[in-house]
C-alpha cells in the first residue's frame, strides 16, 4: 500500500492565467448575469497576483502591480481561500501567514459590517501601504469585531460565508440564488428540548456533510438570519442596479474562540492594531443541539434527476469537464453542466472546523430513503462514465459538481456502526499495512456521495453494447448471485490528519479476503476504475 498519498486535486484553470504560481488576494462582487450571459448560477470575482520567486519560499511576495481578476462559479467557493497559492490550475501551497487565537464576543454592539476600504478619522482600517491585496475591491464587505484590548478583528464576509455555510457547493448555491425558505434546506424536522436531540430530513440533493450546518440554521434565529442575509444583500444591490457585494454576520451571538490565520496591520501609526483574517480555521461556539440524526433523500434525488433528463432543469452547483482519459484530474469548467452528462461529487478533507461537534453524536439514520449505486459504462479506451444521475441544463458543456468538505468530525467511528465482516476485516488489513510503515493510525468510515449508508452495493458496469460485467457480482453461501458491496475508509494518524483514503471491496468468492485499495477520491467512479 503506498505511503501518505495526496488527494487528486480539482483544477480551476482560471485561477492561474499562466505557468507562474498565483496567490488568491481578495474576494470581489457576485454577478448573476456576467457580460449579459444568462447563467444558471452566480459567479464571484477573485483578485489574484503572481508570486515572485520559485516555490517554496519562506515569505510569500507577489507582484501586486500585475494583479488580475478571475470569475468563478459560486460552487467553487469551498476550495478558494485568501492567501492560498495556485499553479497549473491546482492549489500548491497553503502558507501559514500569522496564526492567532482570539476569544471574541460576537454581538450587535461589537461586530459590525464594514467595507474593506473604510477609513476612521482619515485612517484606513486596511491601509494600502501595508495591505494592497484588496485594492481592487475596496467596496467589498467585512465583519469588524472590536476586542477588549482596543484591537480589531476583520473577517471578509466571503470568507465567513465559505467557512460557516460552504461545507457543500449545493447549499452555497441555494443561499446565493433565492430568498431562504425551509424547504430549500429540509423537508422535516423535530427537536426534543428535554435531551437536545434534533432529527432533520434534508432537502433533496443536499449531502449529509451539511447536516450540522443546516441543523444550526433550523434551530437558531441568528443562524437563519445570517444564512438568509446572503441572498438578501445581493438582491438588494441588484434591484437598485448596484454591484452585488455579499454581506452577512456570524450565525450566532455570544463568546467564541476563533483560530485564524492572516496578518497584523497598524492603525493610526499604532502597530498590530488590526488583524485581517485570510482563513478561519476553527470556531468553538456551541451548536444548538446535543445530538443530531438526519435523513438524505437519495431516492428522490435520483427520481428528480430522471425527470430532468426528460424535461430539462436548472443547474444547482458548478460544472466540471474531463480532459483526456479516465485518469485526468477533474477540471472546473466555465460552462453550465450538460443534462446528458452525469454529475460528480468531489470531497475535500481537513481538520474539524467546529470542536463542539467532535464530542456530539451526528449520524445518518436510514428511514424511508435508500441509496442507489447507478450504472457505469466502460468505454473501449478504458474510461468509465456514470450515466444514471445528473441535474443540469440543456446546452451545457460540463458536468454538475458538488464540492463537499469532510472535516475530521465527519467520519463515523467503526465501533458505533453495524458493519459486515468483510469491512471489519478490511479495517484490520488497512491499519496493519499503515502500522508496518511505522505510522500509528486508525480508521473512520466515510459515507460515499449518493449513498445513504456506509456500505453500498457496487455499481453495475456495462460495456458500450450494454453487456453487464460479472465482476460486480459475488456468490452467497447458497450459491445465489448478488451484487458485491464496498465501503470507504479514511485512515488518519493520531493527530487527526488525513493519511490516506481506502476502499474495501467484498470478495467475489466466499472465504476470500476483501480487496483493499488506496483511492484518490471518495466517489463511486473510483471503485469502478479499480475493479
Amino acid at each position: 500500500m503506498p505511503v501518505n498519498i495526496a488527494l487528486k486535486p480539482f483544477a480551476i484553470p482560471d485561477l492561474t492565467p499562466d505557468a507562474r504560481p498565483w496567490r488568491v488576494d481578495w474576494f470581489g462582487e457576485v454577478a448573476y448575469s456576467p457580460n449579459g450571459q444568462r447563467r444558471s448560477q452566480p459567479v464571484y470575482r477573485v483578485l489574484i497576483s503572481p508570486v515572485i520567486g520559485d516555490l517554496p519560499v519562506p515569505n510569500i511576495v507577489t507582484d501586486d502591480g500585475d494583479q488580475r481578476e478571475a470569475w468563478l462559479p459560486i460552487g467553487t467557493l469551498p476550495m478558494v481561500v485568501i492567501g492560498d497559492i495556485w499553479q497549473g490550475g491546482v492549489k500548491v501551497a497553503q502558507p501559514n501567514y500569522q496564526q492567532e487565537s482570539f476569544s471574541v464576543d460576537v454581538s450587535c454592539s461589537l461586530a459590525h459590517i464594514i467595507k474593506s476600504g473604510i477609513s476612521i478619522e482619515n485612517h484606513f482600517l486596511l491601509p494600502l501601504v501595508e495591505h494592497r491585496l484588496h485594492r481592487g475591491a475596496t467596496q467589498s464587505y467585512c465583519i469588524c469585531v472590536s476586542m477588549n484590548d482596543g484591537k480589531r478583528l476583520i473577517v471578509p464576509c466571503m470568507e465567513l460565508i465559505r467557512f460557516y455555510f460552504g461545507t457543500t457547493s449545493t447549499v452555497l448555491h441555494k443561499l446565493f440564488t433565492g430568498l431562504l425558505r425551509e424547504e430549500m434546506l429540509w423537508s422535516e424536522k423535530s427537536f426534543d428540548p428535554a435531551n437536545g436531540h434534533l432529527h432533520i430530513k434534508l432537502a433533496s440533493r443536499i449531502s449529509g456533510a451539511s447536516a450540522s450546518d443546516i441543523g444550526r440554521i433550523a434551530l437558531s434565529k441568528g443562524a437563519w438570519r445570517s444564512a438568509a442575509g446572503i441572498y438578501a444583500s445581493c438582491v438588494a444591490a441588484t434591484s437598485q442596479k448596484r454591484t452585488a457585494y455579499p454581506h452577512t454576520g456570524f450565525p450566532f451571538t455570544g463568546r467564541t474562540t476563533l483560530q485564524v490565520s492572516g496578518s497584523w496591520l497598524s492603525f493610526a501609526s499604532e502597530p498590530d492594531s488590526t488583524f485581517v483574517v485570510y482563513r478561519l480555521h476553527s470556531c468553538s461556539h456551541r451548536f444548538p443541539f446535543e445530538t443530531l440524526s438526519y435523513e438524505v433523500d437519495a431516492l428522490k434525488a435520483h427520481q428528480d434527476a430522471q425527470k430532468r433528463e426528460n424535461a430539462g432543469g436548472d443547474n444547482r452547483n458548478g460544472a466540471w469537464a474531463r480532459k483526456g482519459g479516465g485518469t485526468a484530474k477533474p477540471t472546473i469548467s466555465g460552462h453550465d453542466p450538460d443534462i446528458k452528462k452525469s454529475g460528480v461529487t468531489h470531497m475535500t478533507f481537513g481538520k474539524a472546523k467546529f470542536p463542539d461537534l467532535s464530542h456530539k453524536a451526528v449520524w445518518l439514520e436510514k428511514m424511508d430513503t435508500m441509496g442507489t449505486s447507478g450504472v457505469f459504462i466502460k468505454h473501449t479506451d478504458g474510461s468509465v462514465e456514470q450515466v444514471a444521475f445528473g441535474e443540469a441544463e440543456h446546452g451545457g458543456q460540463g458536468r454538475e459538481t458538488d464540492i463537499v468538505h469532510a472535516g475530521a468530525e465527519r467520519g463515523h467511528e467503526p465501533s458505533k456502526l453495524k458493519l459486515p465482516g468483510f469491512v471489519t476485516l478490511g479495517i484490520k488489513m488497512a491499519t496493519a499495512d499503515v502500522s508496518a510503515l511505522g505510522k500509528e493510525a486508525f480508521a473512520k468510515v466515510v459515507v460515499a456521495p449518493g449513498c445513504s449508508e456506509p456500505v453500498f452495493p457496487l455499481p453495475r458496469l456495462v460495456d458500450e453494447d450494454g453487456v453487464v460485467d460479472p465482476i460486480t457480482d459475488c456468490n452467497n453461501a447458497d450459491m445465489t448471485i448478488r451484487q458485491r458491496r464496498a465501503c470507504f475508509l479514511r485512515i488518519e494518524d493520531m493527530a487527526g490528519g488525513l493519511f490516506q483514503l481506502v476502499v474495501v471491496i467484498e470478495a467475489q468468492k466466499l472465504a476470500m479476503p476483501p480487496v483493499v485499495k488506496v483511492v484518490w477520491r471518495v466517489e463511486l467512479a473510483e471503485v469502478v476504475r479499480i475493479l
